[in-house]
C-alpha cells in the first residue's frame, strides 16, 4: 500500500476552433484538457503540484500529451492553461493536516511572547 501518491483530475476542456489538426488537417476539432497534479495521503490530497495537459483531435482521435504537442499547440494550450481553475478539493489535505500545525505554531508563539513580558515585570 503506498502512502503518498501523485495522481490528476480533470480541471477544464476547451475545444480551440482555429487550429487545423496536424494529421487529418480537420479544422475546429482540436480539444485541450488541463488536467491538476496533487500530492495525495491515504488518498486525501494534500499538495498542489501544478496543471499539466494534452490535446486530441475529435475527427481522427490523434493524441498528443504536453511533452509531445507541436509549438502552436504548446501556445493554444498555454491559453486554455490560464482559464483553468483547481478544484478546492484539492486543498481539504492541507486544511485538515496544515491548519493545525499552523494553530498549534501561533499558540506557542503567544505563550513565549506571554512569558517573556511577564519575567520582565
Amino acid at each position: 500500500m503506498r502512502l503518498f501518491k501523485l495522481s490528476t483530475s480533470l480541471c477544464h476542456t476547451e475545444k480551440v476552433p482555429t487550429l487545423s489538426c496536424e494529421h487529418c488537417n480537420a479544422k475546429g476539432t482540436l480539444l485541450f484538457n488541463a488536467e491538476a497534479r496533487f500530492l495525495s495521503f491515504f488518498y486525501m490530497p494534500i499538495l498542489p503540484w501544478g496543471i499539466v495537459g494534452s490535446s486530441q483531435c475529435e475527427n481522427c482521435k490523434q493524441y498528443f500529451g504536453i511533452n509531445e504537442m507541436p509549438l502552436r499547440y504548446k501556445e493554444a494550450f498555454h491559453i486554455v492553461k490560464l482559464s483553468a481553475t483547481r478544484p478546492l478539493w484539492h486543498y481539504i489535505g492541507f486544511f485538515f493536516l496544515g491548519f493545525p500545525f499552523v494553530i498549534s505554531a501561533f499558540t506557542i508563539a503567544i505563550l513565549l511572547i506571554i512569558t517573556i513580558i511577564g519575567e520582565k515585570l
